[in-house]
């Protein structure tokens, strides 16, 4: 835990500026929103059959059970704050960047305003600051909120700094540096979007300070009724039917989806508020003049261009489909008298407000958060039969926000498409990944129709490939073998698994798998049974195959064997083309009692064989079982 202390340049007391320039409140304003624009981001750029192709295989959990590690403000104040380490989700990074933006209180306020009709240079707060500057109370830092936010050197969580972390989070190979840095990326982000909200803030891009007068009688400002208001409504009462009830520019949105970079999002924004909202103290029109700056009114929104209601006093516009109420025109004199006086304005102008400028904020959030995701593109590009090599690559697109490309490392996840069960994990250097997969890996993939794919995660954000099927590697359809067994019995009642099926005391089980000229070979060994299963090529067409069964009993603890028989299945038509590839097997043995009904004995074991030679060998488990007077042993060849 540490303690950071911001101090003010010139000789300010603590209590001077108890009341501040600051915009929506931190405390639950900017939270609220910054929760608004995920989830506005998630419907329309996630969820939507519309989704843009750059996240056309993106999936967000961004408010899950996973964690990120980064620097936490646990205490905000005017001048000093309390960070700790914390780990939290994406999400709540997310919205403690729209707190975090506004700590220190008084060090962040100065720099957050944006008056989108001056020249650059110019467009940082004037009102009241050049005032304070000039008595050598306090010096104006001389910095708007789009330069602070997108890439001030003074300002650690910002635009720029957020996407490099992002960039650098790619190219780590350590997770937990990963998650680190996306915590730290997630951050930068909320503090972006409470820039964004306070682009939708009048008094913010209209020069207006509106800090309250202190107690000590300096003038600094008058509090801006529409913020004070915002921030008691979304404390109280949530600011989500606002949002809901509100209505979206269609040109404004269009700009928005159409734009490249977030500057681009925050000066649109930030001219739509200036020229369509008042604040209290920069009303002009109808022979009305600014309280504040006078030399430079806003050339709209005026009175001369409302409707005027006579019967409620109320200045009336249409915005954006919204019937906004710009403000108030009400007098009272002792209670009795009605007339006009200076406009203000009021609760239901702040609703009415915050309604209209609402669903513009979001919006433009929204799309500084789809240019805040990096294009990545996860891809499967072969699986090499003959080297049992799986083979893919993960790239980075640029883009006008994204200009340095950067090579993905660290883990890739890959997954069978129809349960989505994880098979293994690779990892990839500098771009590409490639690994050695046996493949009794894939003995649950259907092939020709579902197929794999291949993931990424990016402190929350999971990347997939395409599906990678391939035909060629789809096994033949389910083959059936029951095999009667008449004679297994063991009338001494000997433990069947430690005198017959030990392991360790006769050589385990070996499999042996051959495809040649001479067609397609099987035998499996459990210590002296065996099945051989043989057959023969016509017109590349595996159309026959033999079952040879050699089976031994066991009489009074005496190991003998009983005679040989044969099965043959005719009319199968297995492609050459299929066998010679890879084919995965489960096979399933059960011996059931015929008599006594006493016990059973099963076995189950995974094979596979892979183009025209393979040999392998698995460990058996057994349940032990005691057989009287025979048993069955069914052989499944299944298809998966």
């Amino acid at each position: 835990m540490k303690n950071l202390k911001f101090m003010l340049l010139g000789a300010i007391s603590y209590l001077l500026i108890s009341n501040l320039f600051t915009g929506y409140g931190n405390v639950s304003s900017h939270r609220n929103i910054n929760s608004l624009v995920v989830e506005r981001f998630i419907t329309r750029y996630v969820n939507s059959a519309f989704r843009p192709q750059q996240l056309e295989n993106y999936l967000f959990v961004l408010n899950g059970s996973k964690t990120l590690p980064g620097t936490f403000i646990n205490a905000g104040g005017l001048f000093e704050i309390e960070e700790t380490e914390m780990s939290i989700n994406p999400m709540a990074w997310i919205v403690h960047g729209g707190y975090s933006a506004d700590e220190p209180e008084v060090y962040a306020s100065f720099r957050h305003f944006y008056d989108p009709t001056e020249p650059a240079g110019n467009r940082y707060l004037h009102n009241h600051l050049d005032a304070m500057d000039a008595k050598g109370i306090v010096d104006n830092p001389q910095i708007d909120h789009l330069e602070w936010a997108l890439d001030h050197p003074d300002h650690e969580y910002n635009w720029e700094n957020g996407k490099d972390a992002v960039l650098s989070a790619i190219a780590a190979n350590n997770q937990e540096y990963k998650d680190e840095l996306m915590a730290f990326a997630w951050r930068a982000l909320g503090e972006a979007l409470h820039m964004i909200a306070d682009m939708g803030c009048p008094a913010h891009v209209r020069d207006d300070a509106h800090a309250a007068e202190n107690f000590t009688g300096y003038k600094l400002g008058s509090p801006d009724p529409y913020e004070e208001i915002f921030e008691e409504i979304s404390v109280n009462e949530g600011i989500s039917h606002l949002y809901q009830n509100g209505k979206l520019d269609a040109n404004l949105k269009s700009s928005f989806e159409n734009t490249r970079t977030m500057q681009e999002i925050a000066t649109s924004l930030a001219n739509y508020s200036n020229q369509n909202f008042f604040t209290t103290q920069t009303i002009s029109g109808s022979d009305v003049v600014p309280i504040i700056h006078p030399e430079k009114t806003y050339a709209s929104p005026t009175l001369d261009q409302c409707d005027y209601d006579p019967i409620d006093a109320m200045y009336i516009k249409n915005i954006s489909g919204n019937e906004v109420l710009m403000c108030c025109d009400l007098k009272y004199t002792l209670g009795i008298f009605r007339g006009t006086g200076y406009p203000y304005i009021n609760k239901a102008c702040t609703y009415s407000q915050a309604q209209a400028l609402l669903p513009q904020i979001v919006e433009a959030g929204a799309n500084v958060m789809r240019l805040f995701i990096p294009e990545l593109k996860v891809e499967i590009t072969e699986y090499d039969q003959d080297n049992k090599l799986l083979k893919g690559k993960v790239t980075h697109k640029t883009n006008s926000e994204y200009t340095r490309q950067v090579k993905y490392n660290g883990k890739v996840s890959i997954y069978n498409v129809k349960n989505r069960k994880k098979i293994l994990d690779v990892t990839c250097e500098d771009g590409f990944f490639e690994t050695e997969v046996r493949p009794i890996k894939f003995y649950n993939v259907n092939w020709d129709e579902y197929g794999i794919f291949a993931e990424i995660e990016l402190g929350g954000i999971y990347v997939r490939s395409k599906d990678f099927k391939d035909e060629i590697m789809a096994p033949f359809d389910a083959v059936s073998i029951s095999i009667e067994c008449p004679n297994l019995f063991i009338s001494d009642g000997t433990d069947l698994i430690s005198k017959y099926f030990s392991v360790s005391s006769y050589g385990g089980i070996s499999d042996h798998y051959e495809f040649g000229s001479n067609g397609f070979h099987f035998i499996h060994n459990i210590d002296n049974q065996s099945f051989d299963a043989s057959g023969f090529v016509a017109n590349k067409k595996l159309t026959s195959v033999k079952i040879k069964q050699s089976w031994e009993t066991i009489t009074n603890g005496v190991r003998e064997y009983s005679s040989e028989s044969f099965i043959a299945l005719q009319g199968l038509e297995i492609p050459f083309e299929v066998i010679d590839s890879l084919i995965a097997f489960r096979q399933s043995y059960v011996i059931e009692a015929k008599a006594g009904m006493l016990n059973q004995l099963y076995q189950h074991s995974e094979y596979y064989y892979n183009g025209s030679y393979y040999k392998g060998s698995g460990y058996e488990t057994f349940n032990q079982g005691i057989f009287v007077n025979g048993g069955t042993i069914s052989l499944y060849f299944s298809k998966y």
